[in-house]
């Protein structure tokens, strides 16, 4: 089947299908962020697996690196979609919340909701210690408040996963997919 381009910039296939190049772009990114913050759950279950009690100070490094990970995966892709679709990226001294804010909730005419107020709720703590993380050293760090997130984060992950694949179904909607 021939693939031609569109006044629009759209690439038609065929008669039927009409793929639109940025929404496409960017589930793209979405999906290869997913993956790499699925590997990131595999290596804290191994990391899980083999900690000791109490952990030493190696082990919340680690830990702690995973944790930042998480939340800065998810940020980068929220920065993408406010880039892409709201066509603003929020730059005050504040950002962080703001773009995390901003995603839990419908732009009109524009994209939906990309995570519940539920979930946005639950990603604050790891934002927060996302912010912890970058500026202390590592030996200041407190097993009694990462216990919490590290234990929490698997199921936190599903739910991430399931919203934000309720927006890629959005996307591929809006790129021209099924």
């Amino acid at each position: 089947m021939r693939i031609q381009r569109s006044a629009s910039g759209c690439f038609a296939l065929g008669r039927s299908s009409v793929v639109e190049p940025r929404f496409a772009a960017l589930a793209a990114d979405l999906e290869n962020e997913l993956r790499q913050i699925d590997a990131l759950l595999e290596e804290l279950a191994m990391l899980r697996s083999g900690l000791p009690d109490p952990p030493t100070s190696l082990d919340l490094r680690a830990a702690g690196s995973i944790l930042h990970d998480f939340y800065r995966g998810a940020e980068r892709m929220f920065q993408r979609i406010a880039g892409a679709l709201d066509r603003d990226v929020p730059t005050d001294p504040n950002w962080h919340v703001e773009l995390l804010q901003r995603m839990g909730y419908a732009i009109s005419g524009v994209r939906p909701a990309l995570v519940s107020s539920d979930l946005r709720e639950r990603l604050s703590d790891y934002l927060r210690f996302r912010h912890l993380f970058r500026n202390v050293y590592g030996r200041s760090l407190r097993w009694e408040l990462m216990r919490v997130l590290i234990d929490e984060l698997p199921d936190l992950h599903n739910q991430f996963r399931n919203e934000v694949g309720d927006f890629l179904r959005f996307l591929n909607g809006l790129a021209g997919g099924a």
